[in-house]
């Protein structure tokens, strides 16, 4: 292996074991908090590795029996808090969840978090929820690559699969599939109203997500971008090209061109 390689793969590794997760001791059915530390520990990481510039504080994760979130709000101790609606052995639900979640985290509590836009006001929050849909198919389907070579442990190297079946059916879903014959954009067209006052629309998220998962796929390091999405402007009128113009000029240089090619899904004209 070529000493440059080795180095960036030192790095990626070195970066994604920084991360502190802590899981609650609670009632997770038949699953032990160790085991499910270390299914939520890859699927961090499996997006985490790519950013080599975001640093993440310390994760409680616990149960909850409603649905996921990522809390706005800190414990009394400064880590970010996360529950999950989930339970036993249901890795591939743990991952997917999670993921969803951490990329909340980025995207909100990543780096000097205090000076990002901390509210479900957001006019374009629905964008962040896609962006977080495309973590999941994202970890699930690099869990499902990952997990063949180097599981968290070497029996559950035969799950593997079942993880990338996972973000799969979720692809495949017929709900999760454009109108016969209408282009994403002339769909985007007719449904942004609605995103922007429903922005946890699952279906259409998901929609979105399988536009974007691509771009995410091709280069993952631009994972890093989500870190700088909520320093746009606080303008509630912002229409979404200026959303994501926003984003662009906020964001370093290194990640403008990747903001281009998702402007590209959504507008056939490329602000220059």
């Amino acid at each position: 292996m070529h000493l440059n390689a080795f180095i960036i793969i030192l790095i990626l590794a070195v970066n994604a074991s920084a991360l502190e997760i802590e899981v609650s001791k609670e009632d997770w059915v038949n699953a032990g908090e160790e085991d499910i530390k270390a299914v939520l520990h890859s699927a961090a990481s499996a997006i985490y590795k790519h950013c080599l510039n975001t640093r993440i504080d310390p994760m409680l994760v616990h149960r909850r029996f409603d649905y996921p979130q990522a809390n706005h709000d800190r414990d009394s101790s400064g880590r970010i808090v996360i529950g999950l609606q989930t339970g036993d052995k249901y890795w591939a639900q743990y991952a997917y969840q999670f993921s969803h979640e951490f990329c909340h985290v980025l995207a909100g509590h990543s780096n000097d978090w205090r000076k990002k836009w901390r509210s479900l006001d957001t006019p374009h929050l629905w964008f962040e929820e896609c962006l977080c849909e495309v973590a999941s198919l994202f970890t699930l389907r690099s869990m499902g690559q990952s997990w063949v070579i180097d599981p968290p442990y070497p029996n559950w190297r035969s799950f593997a699969p079942n993880l990338a079946q996972y973000a799969q059916d979720r692809i495949d879903d017929p709900e999760h599939a454009l109108p016969v014959d209408e282009t994403f954009q002339k769909w985007f067209q007719i449904n942004e109203k609605e995103l922007r006052h429903k922005w946890n629309h699952r279906k259409k998220n998901t929609i979105i997500a399988k536009q974007l998962l691509p771009l995410f796929e091709a280069e993952p390091e631009a994972w890093e971008s989500v870190t700088y999405i909520n320093l746009v402007s606080r303008d509630q009128n912002l229409s979404f090209y200026e959303f994501l113009n926003n984003w662009k000029k906020v964001s370093p240089k290194n990640h403008q061109d990747f903001i281009d090619k998702i402007f590209a899904v959504f507008y056939e004209q490329v602000p220059p």
